[in-house]
């Protein structure tokens, strides 16, 4: 696989600094994890999702440290260029559960 131009994650709803809420499973976030644990994003690798301008709220969210921010988010009205800052740089391994860990086979042989 080569290195990676840029990562769309989808997203739930968003903040114009860039938190993201997912589906709720974590799923983007562990993918862009395996990704940099492969060398195949960096800080610089834009991440990118897509929303409907009702999905851009002002409330505060909560983000963890191996949640990825969005660099920018697109609506069907505007393009938000987020300045999010930096990315996780890998797994956190102490917050994957042997469940997690079982069920994607990557995982075991990263590990």
């Amino acid at each position: 696989v080569p290195e990676l131009d840029a990562i769309v994650l989808g997203s739930v709803a968003v903040t114009e600094d860039g938190a993201r809420i997912g589906k709720g499973e974590g799923y983007s976030d562990l993918e862009y994890a395996v990704l940099r644990e492969l060398g195949l994003v960096d800080d610089d690798t834009p991440t990118i999702t897509t929303v409907h301008d009702t999905q851009v709220v002002d409330d505060a969210v909560s983000v963890d440290e191996y949640d990825v921010p969005l660099d920018v988010i697109c609506t069907p009205t505007r393009t938000i260029r987020t300045g999010a800052g930096e990315k996780p740089d890998g797994l956190f391994w102490e917050a994957l559960s042997e469940e997690r860990l079982a069920e994607i086979p990557v995982l075991d042989e990263l590990r």
